[in-house]
């Protein structure tokens, strides 16, 4: 699948720890895992890869199309949702 968004050279990329095809709950949560130099890909609505920025330019399929963000020297995290 082609790749619309890719930010790359994260100084961190926090992930949830392993792949889930339902929202994670609870203790979940508190998985996480914290990539150096990480990398993220998406298309759409979909995450396509996650990891370091070699590993990911390596496996997305990109073209002229695709968004690159640069994120050298930030910390990228997924939002927080906290309904209460």
């Amino acid at each position: 699948m082609k790749a619309d968004l890719i930010i790359k050279n994260a100084k961190q990329l926090v992930t949830s720890k392993g792949a889930s095809k339902k929202p994670k709950i609870k203790d979940e949560l508190g998985n996480l895992e914290v990539i150096e130099n990480g990398a993220v890909a998406a298309a759409g609505d979909t995450i396509l890869f996650v990891g370091t920025t070699a590993e990911v330019l390596e496996k997305a399929d990109i073209d002229s199309n695709t968004k690159i963000i640069d994120a050298s020297g930030k910390v990228v995290l997924p939002g927080l949702v906290d309904p209460h």
